[in-house]
């Protein structure tokens, strides 16, 4: 391959143009949800929704590419997923190379909320960019019959529904008793209509297994500093936009930049620089109040202070 493989975030929701060279691919993308309705407008299946985090993975230009929610390639949660999956990725690629697999990816290797297990990427949808982008995701039956052959991991199905009656009913007697399952997601066989129903939209039904989940209830800060991260806003909490290219790339020279140092008080300062800069990214990227601007603030400390952790240590190793 040899070219460097560049990116253009196209869209708040994660629409990605992905060149090299003179070779480029547009990945579209998760579609926008509906709202719930009391009767769906045609059979629909539930399946499980974990607490983990949404990524798109591909092959482009014979690379796999795996893409975060808000469209920004991220080759850590690549090179987990290759190492998940091996020669059942490389194959699937190879026999496949249209479509792209979406899951879920929890475990304690990962900066998912769901640590019961070390590593796992749950696959939940599968699409096809030869297809025209209103009909993009594969079929129910399609998309299980490839999940099995390749000995993917599913989300899980819950079964058929015709309206909301029937969801809750299930999930108020059937849901299985798991932390990292946040509720259903309810879709149409064909793949056009999304929507999601998780345990707290409906907190007078599932009062006993949202106490259950409070300890571990991620805190608006967290939330905000996660997603600000991965690129994509969260309006709900005052977040009006993700980490921006510009930010992203300044942010990896700037660690790039302190990894070259060779003397420890020179990384500490210039830690503390790169946490100034981070931090009034964050700053401007949506209205806080104090308390959550502090809160923000101990979560870039924590990042910054891996990286300068992992400097020093290259000092020592050198």
């Amino acid at each position: 391959m040899g070219e460097y493989m560049e990116y253009t975030i196209m869209s708040g929701r994660g629409r990605v143009k992905l060149v090299r060279g003179e070779r480029a691919l547009i990945v579209p993308p998760y579609p926008k949800l509906i709202h719930p309705m009391e009767k769906f407008p045609t059979e629909m299946v539930g399946e499980f929704k974990w607490d983990g985090y949404n990524v798109r993975t591909l092959q482009f230009d014979g690379e796999i590419v795996s893409l975060l929610r808000g469209g920004r390639p991220d080759d850590k949660t690549r090179d987990m997923i290759v190492d998940f999956y091996g020669d059942k990725l490389t194959r699937f690629f190879d026999e496949n190379p249209d479509l792209v697999l979406c899951g879920e990816v929890i475990g304690k290797k990962t900066m998912a909320r769901c640590k019961s297990v070390e590593l796992d990427y749950l696959i939940f949808d599968i699409m096809d960019l030869s297809r025209e982008e209103e009909h993009r995701f594969l079929r129910y039956k399609e998309k299980l019959e490839l999940i099995e052959k390749y000995g993917f991991n599913y989300t899980g199905s819950a079964g058929k529904f015709h309206n909301l009656h029937e969801v809750l009913n299930w999930m108020q007697k059937s849901s299985p008793n798991n932390e990292c399952i946040e509720g259903l997601v309810l879709k149409s066989f064909d793949g056009n209509r999304i929507f999601k129903l998780r345990y707290d939209m409906h907190e007078e039904l599932f009062k006993d297994r949202i106490k259950k989940r409070e300890p571990r209830k991620r805190g608006d800060d967290e939330i905000i500093y996660t997603h600000f991260m991965q690129g994509y806003p969260e309006e709900e909490l005052g977040m009006r936009r993700g980490i921006t290219d510009e930010e992203f790339n300044n942010l990896q020279a700037m660690i790039e930049e302190m990894y070259a140092l060779h003397e420890k008080e020179e990384i500490i300062k210039f830690g503390e620089k790169i946490t100034e800069f981070l931090y009034a990214a964050i700053l401007d990227s949506g209205y806080y109040d104090e308390e959550t601007k502090d809160k923000l603030y101990k979560h870039v400390k924590r990042y910054v202070a891996k990286q300068v952790g992992k400097a020093i240590k290259m000092v020592k190793e050198s």
